[in-house]
């Protein structure tokens, strides 16, 4: 998604589709660059028409009540999800329900306002941990950690 930019890039050589007055798609390898032709002036629609493109098959983690916050799920070289970066683009604080793929027993929430940790309450249904950020205010990272969280405070 670029967003507002101006120049050329290398995806432009490719076939534009004109999705609407303001959109364009390239198809780049398996799969494809949007460019929006003006700045974005609703950040919960431009959450929300992201969310859609993305779509929810094969998906390593999901959202609630988090619509202008967008997330990142890392994983590591050679092994399963490990941490979630998101950022909100409101204007105030929003509480964002988590769900990823994966068990963890340790979850833990760093932020600039609240610095670096606090656990939070996790829940585990069907293959996936469920979890609550209470107040996201600008941006986040969670890490997760697949051991009891009594252990994981020892360490850190």
């Amino acid at each position: 998604m670029v967003v507002d930019a101006h120049g050329s890039y290398p995806w432009q050589t490719q076939g534009a589709v004109q999705l609407n007055e303001h959109t364009v798609s390239y198809a780049v390898g398996s799969g494809k660059v949007l460019e929006l032709s003006e700045p974005v002036s609703d950040p919960e629609t431009f959450a929300q028409d992201i969310r859609r493109l993305i779509g929810n098959q094969n998906a390593l983690m999901s959202l609630w009540n988090g619509l202008t916050t967008i997330a990142v799920p890392y994983r590591e070289k050679r092994g399963g999800l490990k941490t979630v970066e998101l950022i909100n683009y409101a204007q105030d604080p929003v509480r964002v329900q988590v769900k990823v793929k994966g068990s963890f027993t340790a979850i833990r929430y760093e932020s600039p306002e609240h610095g670096c940790c606090k656990s939070l309450a996790a829940t585990q249904r069907n293959g996936f941990t469920e979890f609550v950020i209470p107040d996201l205010t600008i941006a986040g990272r969670v890490h997760l950690e697949n051991q009891p969280a009594a252990a994981s405070a020892k360490e850190h």
